[in-house]
């Protein structure tokens, strides 16, 4: 849904594209967490938009290996709704 891995995925990989040229040093993070760190150390990505993206992230993939293991519906994490209203500003921006 709105705010899942797939748009913290997106903005971490359209930074990256959007910073490749003048700051290179994005392209040697492997991973969305380390493209998210990579893209705040060039100050793109914002301290506090950083922490909550990084916290969806990781409670948003618990929450699918959970659900892959106990063979459950889905619950998103409370914090979706943040991580949506973070991937919006940065999608509207191109």
């Amino acid at each position: 849904g709105k705010g899942g891995l797939i748009d913290i995925d997106f903005v971490a990989q359209a930074g990256v594209l959007a910073l490749a040229f003048s700051e290179p040093r994005v392209l040697a993070a492997r991973g969305t967490l380390q493209q998210l760190l990579a893209l705040n150390t060039t100050g793109w990505l914002p301290g506090h938009q950083l922490e909550a993206l990084s916290s969806a992230h990781e409670a948003m993939t618990r929450c699918r290996h959970l659900t892959l293991l106990s063979r459950q519906p889905p619950s998103p994490p409370g914090s979706a709704d943040q991580c949506a209203e973070i991937c919006s500003s940065y999608l509207d921006e191109g």
